[in-house]
C-alpha cells in the first residue's frame, strides 16, 4: 500500500471514533509524526493505522482506550523503540532542504557584500559556518528530546527552552561584533 493509501484510511476510519477516543488518538497521531520524525513513513504510518484499528476493535467492545493501551507517550515509545531510525543520508534524502536553505540565506550576505561592498569578511563568514554547522548537529543530535520539549505542554520547559535559543542567538550575534574586522579582504 502507499503511503498516501494509508494516510487516507487513516483519516477516514479517524472518522469512526468516539470523542474520547478520538481525542487520544490525536495525542497518538501527532506525537507519531512529530516526535519520529527520524523514523521510516513507510514504517510508522501502517503503524499508526494498526493502533487506530486496534482503537475501534476496543472501541466496538466497549473497553476505554486508556484502560487497553494506557498512556498515549508509553504506547509510542513501546511500539516506535522496535523501528530503527533512518541513516543519516537518508535522513538527508527527506530534509535536505534544510541545510540548503540555512547555507544559502547564510551566504546569500556575503555575495551581495562582495558585489555591493567590494570587500569579503572571513571571519563573520566562518563563525557563521561553524555556527550553522554546530545549530544543524545539536538539532539532528538531541531532535527527539528538542520534539518533547516542544510537545509538553510545561510553560517552564518552554521558557527555558526559548531562552536557551535567544542566549545562542546573542552569543553568535556577540561574536560578530568581538571579530569585526577578522579576516576582510577589500576588493
Amino acid at each position: 500500500m502507499r503511503i498516501k493509501d494509508v494516510i487516507g484510511e487513516n483519516n477516514d476510519l479517524q472518522k469512526q471514533l468516539s470523542k474520547d477516543n478520538a481525542a487520544y488518538y490525536d495525542q497518538v497521531i501527532t506525537r507519531g509524526r512529530l516526535q519520529y520524525l527520524w523514523k521510516s513513513e513507510e514504517v510508522v504510518e501502517p503503524l499508526l493505522l494498526d493502533i487506530l484499528k486496534d482503537i475501534l476493535d476496543a472501541q466496538r467492545d466497549g473497553y476505554s482506550v486508556e484502560e487497553v493501551f494506557g498512556d498515549p507517550n508509553v504506547l509510542l515509545q513501546k511500539t516506535m523503540a522496535e523501528i530503527p531510525n533512518m541513516k543519516f543520508w537518508q535522513t538527508l534524502k527527506y530534509y535536505w532542504f534544510v541545510p540548503v536553505i540555512y547555507f544559502a540565506m547564510m551566504l546569500s550576505s556575503f555575495v551581495m557584500d562582495i558585489f555591493s561592498k567590494h570587500y569579503f569578511n572571513g571571519g563573520a563568514f566562518l563563525l557563521s559556518l561553524v555556527g550553522g554547522m554546530i545549530t544543524l548537529s545539536v538539532l539532528y543530535c538531541y531532535r527527539e528530546k528538542l520534539l518533547n520539549f516542544v510537545l509538553l505542554n510545561n510553560k517552564k520547559t518552554h521558557l527555558c527552552f526559548y531562552l536557551s535559543i535567544i542566549i545562542y542567538i546573542l552569543i553568535l550575534v556577540g561574536l560578530f561584533y568581538v571579530l569585526p574586522d577578522f579576516l576582510v579582504i577589500h576588493f
